[in-house]
């Protein structure tokens, strides 16, 4: 019988919940500096399914990486590393994720490039009031505008929050 340490048990909750991750988005989530070496012994005991793929892990259950989910985990994990946000989930359309940093309740969404006249009008009618808009680069910024709601941009080439 293998038992996990409560940063194993950790690092497995996570890939439960968004089926793969970076191990740097790991680290700023948790905290945990040996992701490496929490990693190896699951692999090879615990979830020999457990798949790695260069700086990527994947639990058993995905069959398709899903690259929108991994941007908004890149926004999430640098918020979360700033800011320690306690909570976060995946969402659904116009949204990828949604998490609770304080009190605040805040909705990530993806709007790449020639998308802004489909996912801003399905923003601007969504119930949530705080967002975090990724896109490509800082010249995209500019067709986006989403009156009556507070957001800010994630630009992904950068790892930039403006």
């Amino acid at each position: 019988m293998f038992y996990l340490s409560k940063d194993q048990k950790q690092i497995m909750d996570l890939l439960k919940q968004f089926g793969h991750l970076t191990i740097s988005q790991i680290k700023d989530i948790t905290g945990i500096n040996d992701i490496d070496e929490l990693i190896e012994p699951l692999m090879a005991k615990q979830v020999p399914y457990l798949k790695k793929e260069g700086d990527l892990l994947l639990y058993p259950t995905v069959d398709k990486i899903n690259r929108d989910l991994l941007k908004a985990l890149d926004a999430y994990s640098y918020i979360h590393k700033m800011f320690g946000a306690s909570w976060c989930t995946v969402s659904k359309f116009p949204y990828i994720l949604s998490f609770i940093e304080g009190n605040k309740f805040f909705d990530i969404a993806l709007v790449k490039d020639g998308q802004e006249s489909v996912i801003v009008p399905a923003m601007e009618k969504s119930n949530s009031m705080r967002i975090i808009i990724i896109v490509d680069d800082e010249k995209q910024i500019r067709k986006i505008s989403i009156p009556g709601k507070k957001y800010k941009f994630f630009i992904d080439k950068t790892k930039k929050l403006i």
